[in-house]
């Protein structure tokens, strides 16, 4: 008892009498905490469900892999600062395409564009992602490698 007196002393729980009993509630920054934690969880289940549907018709791992890193690269679209864009492509110097680049379209202008395929100077690159269906130590070391170009 004496510890949630001090929950409800610091804030972090609030109590309320009401009609039918006595009642503890989580402060408010704890709902929005979890309501935070529900949507984003929602977002990847979102996700996975477009992802293990691809995966019951198409048999083809190319084409699920690039269906995957497009899934991946609209909900980043749709959820990043403005300021931010998201693209496929290289980095200037760099001879290797990386599945998903994003980078600071306010700043920046790629070098080249058509459609999400771009070519970026490196000042303007703020994340390179890349993006495995399954993931073995041979293809963590050649992403590793690509990230370190």
């Amino acid at each position: 008892m004496g510890l949630l007196k001090l929950d409800v002393s610091k804030g972090l729980l609030s109590f309320a009498s009401q009609k039918g009993g006595d009642f503890l509630f989580l402060a408010s920054i704890y709902e929005d905490h979890e309501n935070a934690k529900r949507f984003f969880q929602s977002i990847a289940n979102e996700v996975v469900e477009k992802s293990e549907r691809i995966e019951l018709l198409v048999q083809h791992s190319v084409t699920k892999g690039n269906f995957r890193e497009g899934l991946l690269r609209e909900i980043l679209k749709k959820y990043l600062p403005k300021k931010y864009d998201v693209g496929t492509g290289f980095i200037e110097g760099c001879k290797r395409q990386c599945d998903i680049l994003i980078y600071d379209a306010h700043n920046f202008s790629p070098l080249f564009r058509e459609g999400e395929l771009v070519v970026l100077p490196e000042k303007a690159v703020r994340a390179v992602i890349e993006v495995k269906s399954t993931l073995d130590s041979s293809q963590l070391k050649d992403a590793i490698e690509l990230l370190w170009e």
